[in-house]
């Protein structure tokens, strides 16, 4: 049984990685940095897997290693600006029926039911509003072309 030699340039190696097998050059297979850097473009996985040969150096299996999908210190930047972030205000609609729940229309004095018919028809109103604003930007954000991020977006 004879072994690979990391500089043996006509002796390929198969290499193992994600369900598939790669036949490259010992020199290449033998070199941990190396065979990251040759993979990396076509298996992003593997410039941080790990490397393991077997005993007759025929065999290198390429494992990545379990990461993160996002999180890291870009995503606890957007956590802590959302908790820093006033309030928003809710559906004006939902916060008036929130505030009348459970009384009696029919009982209310004609003052109460005067105030509550102005609410009502300004609450009716912003939400007209908001209603207009979003199908406005939805349609603008439907009709824009996709565009690459100028960066890597962690966890992808």
């Amino acid at each position: 049984m004879s072994t690979v030699t990391p500089n043996d340039s006509n002796t390929l190696v198969t290499v193992k990685i994600e369900g598939q097998e790669i036949k490259l050059a010992a020199a290449i297979a033998n070199n941990d940095d190396l065979l990251r850097r040759v993979l990396a473009p076509v298996y992003p996985g593997a410039a941080n897997s790990t490397i393991t040969r077997s005993a007759d150096g025929k065999t290198v299996d390429v494992i990545k290693k379990a990461g993160t999908k996002g999180g890291g210190a870009s995503t606890d930047i957007v956590i802590s600006m959302l908790d820093a972030a006033p309030e928003a205000a809710g559906n004006p609609v939902i916060e008036l029926y929130r505030e009348y729940v459970g009384i009696n229309m029919a009982t209310m004095p004609a003052d109460q039911l005067t105030a509550f018919t102005a609410k009502a028809q300004e609450a009716l109103e912003q939400g007209e509003s908001d209603e207009r604003e979003l199908t406005t930007i939805t349609g603008r954000l439907a009709k824009r072309s996709p565009i690459p991020a100028p960066f890597v977006i962690v966890g992808f």
